[in-house]
C-alpha cells in the first residue's frame, strides 16, 4: 500500500482508500480501480494523490486484459454523471465485481 501522486497514477491500480474533496465529500470509494477517465476526473479536480494497493505491483496492468479495462472504463463514463449518489455508486460497485469476475469474456454486462 502506497500514496501515489496523480501523475504517476495508472488504469488498474485500485485505492485503498476513499478520496474525499476539501469538503470531506468522497469523490473515490475504497476498492475502486483506477481508468484514465477516473485519473483524469480527479487530476481535474486537484487531487494530489490517491492511496492504492501494492503501487509498486500495480504500475504493471497486465493481470487485467485490455477487453475488462475497456469494459470498466465504459462504466466509469456512463456512471460518470451520478458519481455522489449513493445507490448509482452501490449498482456500479457491483456491476465492477461482475465484469472482473467474467473476465470480460462475452464483452457485455
Amino acid at each position: 500500500m502506497g500514496m501515489v501522486d496523480i501523475d504517476n497514477a495508472r488504469e488498474g491500480m485500485i485505492s485503498v482508500e476513499d478520496v474525499l474533496n476539501k469538503q470531506g465529500n468522497v469523490l473515490l470509494k475504497k476498492g475502486t480501480i483506477l481508468t484514465k477517465a477516473l485519473i483524469g476526473k480527479l487530476k481535474s479536480l486537484r487531487i494530489s494523490g490517491v492511496c492504492v494497493k501494492n503501487a509498486e505491483e500495480n504500475n504493471n496492468t497486465d493481470n487485467t486484459s485490455p477487453e475488462v479495462s475497456t469494459q470498466l472504463e465504459e462504466l466509469e463514463h456512463r456512471f460518470s454523471d451520478v458519481m455522489g449518489n449513493a445507490i448509482m455508486e452501490e449498482l456500479m460497485a457491483a456491476i465492477k465485481e461482475y465484469i472482473e469476475e467474467k473476465g470480460g469474456s462475452n464483452g457485455t454486462y
